[in-house]
Parts: structure tokens; C-alpha cells; sequence
């Protein structure tokens, strides 16, 4: 197995990649304290189960599972929709049908450049795409199509986190969830 025989910081730097897929759903998920102040009018409090239909990232990787579930709040103003993961309103666009997208992006350094390395960074593209259930404010639910995309920045060298127990088979990659929520 190639990471017992890695040094102690390719562990730290495995360990730092599997904070980054806790992230997995904290940009997407609702917290239970703190949560950020609601834009727009509540549409309400969701509970959300996710299967997981493809992914080119591997099995496992970063953690992920077959299945899921997670609250999420939602709220509305005009075309905009609000995700609210308890820290911060993620904001996407809304059609007068109830269609919607929303996207966001995070970059994440998991091995410093060094002497003679290059180090690795990792862009996760987060794309959310779905139909409202109901009418204005009315929505009893929703359901839609959840991707997680990976790719490494322009000269990074990743390759310490490919073929190993919690990284990837590949990179780039993306893994696709379909779910529905209910509100709660």
C-alpha cells in the first residue's frame, strides 16, 4: 500500500485533503448554529437525501458515499435563490418555472511548493441545478442534480493524492449526486 510507506506529510497532506471532503457538503449543507442571515423571503427548512449516480474520482474518494442526507434552508428574492449552509447564502438563479442553478468554487492547497516541488492545489467546482415543487412561496420540496468537480491549478503536481486510500483514481474528475428534499 503506498501510503504506509509515504513520509509522515504525505499522511498530513492526505489528512489535509480529507478536511477539504468534510467541504464536500459544508458548502452545500445547513448548520444547526450560526446560521447566516436569511436574504429574501424563507421558502423553509429542507431535508434532502442524495444518491450518488457517477463519479470519475474513484470509489471512496475524499470519504464520499453512495447516499446521503443533509438539511438545507432556502429562500427567495425575485430570480435569485439562496442555499443557506448556516455560515454564509450561497446564491444562484431562479426561473419563473422553478428552475434553478447555483454554483460556487473553493481553492484548496494540500502540499505547499518546496525544494524542488511544485505542490498542490486543487480547485472544487460546486454546481447545483434543480426544479422548485409548488409555486411562490408555497414549495413543499425540490429536487435536483448535485456535482462536485475537482481539477488541479495550472502548475501544481497532485499526484501524491492519486491511487491512494482517500484520493483520487484521477484527476481532474467530478462526481454527480441526484437528490430530492422535503421540507421539514
Amino acid at each position: 500500500m503506498l501510503l504506509s510507506i509515504r513520509p509522515r506529510r504525505a499522511v498530513f497532506r492526505l489528512s489535509l485533503l480529507g478536511s477539504f471532503a468534510l467541504t464536500l457538503t459544508g458548502c452545500w449543507e445547513m448548520g444547526t448554529a450560526g446560521d447566516a442571515k436569511i436574504p429574501g423571503d424563507l421558502l423553509g427548512d429542507y431535508s434532502v437525501e442524495a444518491e450518488l449516480e457517477s463519479s470519475t474520482c474513484g470509489e471512496g474518494a475524499l470519504g464520499s458515499e453512495h447516499s446521503w442526507k443533509f438539511d438545507v434552508r432556502l429562500s427567495r428574492s425575485g430570480s435569485a435563490l439562496y442555499w443557506l449552509n448556516g455560515q454564509e447564502a450561497i446564491s444562484g438563479v431562479i426561473d419563473a418555472e422553478g428552475a434553478f442553478t447555483i454554483e460556487t468554487n473553493v481553492k484548496v492547497q494540500t502540499q505547499a511548493a518546496g525544494r524542488g516541488r511544485l505542490g498542490c492545489v486543487i480547485w472544487r467546482m460546486d454546481r447545483t441545478s434543480g426544479k422548485l415543487v409548488g409555486q411562490g412561496a408555497d414549495v413543499p420540496g425540490f429536487t435536483g442534480k448535485l456535482r462536485f468537480g475537482y481539477a488541479p491549478e495550472q502548475n501544481s503536481d497532485c499526484s501524491e493524492l492519486l491511487g491512494v486510500s482517500g484520493g483520487f483514481a484521477t484527476l481532474p474528475c467530478e462526481m454527480t449526486y441526484g437528490y430530492a428534499g422535503v421540507r421539514r
